[in-house]
């Protein structure tokens, strides 16, 4: 562990909110980093917000707020800069870096690939398009979160580090199960790209059989708590309220499809953490995680058929519930525990070699 005398001090730049980035992935990384730098300050979007965590000061504001946070920062004590985005996050770190030769360093979760189902979107789209290869070129290193979203057509240091998951908050809990019927929870963004209107129409033909929660807010929320009558929608539930819910509940299912840009969901290695089967749809890093009839069962996108079958199978042979679990478990605590994956995220940054 590198020493904090040096007062070295780190940028994390984020688009999430401030709610959002001190829970989750970006919680884990903030909370490892603090033992390596002197002060963190991270930059994230927002109302106007101020707040201390030990050496972690967060701001959040709009980008306008965003210039004068990197001016008012002192840059001869800033080591690094790690960013989440190569867009508008990426863009202004990248000229901070280049003003004052601070190493800009990529943390890439998602391929920031946008549906082009309006202006904005298509906006959105032509600007990530043209930043992409010249934040990418720019970074010292690249570090992804699955070997699914790699960038192998522009030449740049990288490497891979997985998200990492507490496993001593998300662990298997004896609680009452939420009903007698096969219990089934989605938990992620409420919206298409999603794939919930595969979902529902894979359980609508089991809901006696069946019982579905979905858990999350989002721009569909509304629209399908009107529509879809025989799930139970529980909305935004806090991070750690998550672990009880998960356990009140048999298998988790996320039916993602290919346009979610779904890298390498935390949702599920919560689920896997908790002792709990998955049944996933087979996009992007999602296989790295999840191995058919071993600790799930893998599904292709846009599938009610073959989402139906996985939860059948569950149906038929109950005990694959305990059994894939129990693996779950087992592959989460060898493989993504937080810490383990944090220190590999760290090393990735000092170019150190990690097993």
């Amino acid at each position: 562990m590198e020493s904090k005398a040096n007062k070295t001090e780190l940028i994390f730049v984020t688009l999430a909110n401030l709610d959002h980035t001190r829970r989750g992935i970006y919680n884990n990384i903030l909370t490892n980093f603090s033992s390596h730098y002197n002060k963190i300050h991270v930059i994230c979007l927002g109302k106007r917000e101020k707040l201390q965590e030990n050496n972690v000061f967060y701001q959040s504001g709009n980008l306008l707020n965003w210039m004068f946070f990197f001016y008012n920062l002192n840059h001869k004590k800033i080591k690094q800069i790690l960013i989440t985005d190569y867009v508008i996050g990426g863009f202004i770190s990248l000229i901070y870096s280049k003003l004052f030769k601070i190493p800009l360093y990529y943390r890439c979760g998602g391929l920031w690939k946008y549906e082009i189902t309006s202006f904005n979107k298509l906006l959105k789209s032509s600007i990530a398009k043209i930043l992409k290869p010249i934040i990418i070129k720019n970074c010292q290193k690249v570090i992804y979160n699955s070997k699914a979203i790699v960038i192998r057509q522009i030449k740049h240091s990288h490497a891979v580090v997985y998200n990492g998951v507490d496993t001593s908050l998300f662990k298997p809990l004896k609680l009452t199960p939420a009903s007698k019927n096969l219990n089934v929870l989605y938990i992620g963004r409420i919206n298409k790209e999603k794939g919930l209107d595969y979902l529902f129409k894979a359980v609508g033909d089991l809901k006696n059989k069946v019982h579905l929660g979905i858990a999350g807010e989002g721009p569909f929320l509304d629209y399908y708590k009107k529509k879809i009558p025989f799930a139970k929608f529980y909305g935004k539930v806090n991070h750690t309220k998550l672990p009880s819910l998960i356990n009140t509940y048999g298998v988790i299912i996320l039916p993602s499809l290919i346009n979610s840009s779904e890298s390498f969901p935390n949702a599920l290695l919560e689920a896997m953490a908790c002792g709990k089967p998955v049944i996933a749809t087979h996009v992007y890093g999602t296989p790295e995680m999840v191995t058919h009839k071993l600790n799930g069962f893998l599904v292709p996108p846009k599938n009610s058929k073959a989402i139906k079958k996985a939860i059948n199978k569950f149906l038929e042979e109950p005990k694959l519930i305990e059994t894939m679990g129990i693996t779950a478990r087992k592959i989460v605590k060898e493989r993504f525990e937080k810490e383990k994956q944090m220190h590999k995220l760290y090393n990735a940054i000092l170019n150190k070699k990690t097993q």
